[in-house]
């Protein structure tokens, strides 16, 4: 008789046992539902991604084009102004320098 009645098994607080079974199912509805909505976001992502490397394909072929039919002209550019501009600063700061240096003697003087 022992044998035939291995089949059945007593569930204390079967109450208790359903509802953490359906707790646990309801759970892992919420993690298959995040899941779907990341690969949602991701494919999302993905065809933004593609749209946008065909603009910037798009557009570099476009300034190429533009390169081609611009006419070619020579320019030249000015090194003494950029000389000009980098001088500047060192003779404002040399004049500092020796404004500083007469202040000192004066004060040393003193």
């Amino acid at each position: 008789m022992a044998k035939e009645n291995s089949y059945f098994v007593k569930i204390n607080d079967p109450k208790n046992s359903r509802r953490v079974a359906l707790e646990s199912t309801r759970d892992i509805l919420k993690i298959l539902q995040s899941n779907e909505d990341f690969k949602k976001i991701k494919h999302k992502k993905m065809l933004l991604l593609n749209h946008f490397r065909k603009s910037a394909d798009d557009i570099r072929t476009l300034i190429d084009n533009l390169k081609k039919m611009l006419p070619k002209a020579k320019i030249e550019t000015k090194k003494s102004f950029a000389a000009e501009t980098m001088k500047r600063p060192h003779t404002e700061v040399n004049k500092l320098e020796q404004e500083l240096a007469a202040i000192e003697e004066k004060l040393s003087s003193l």
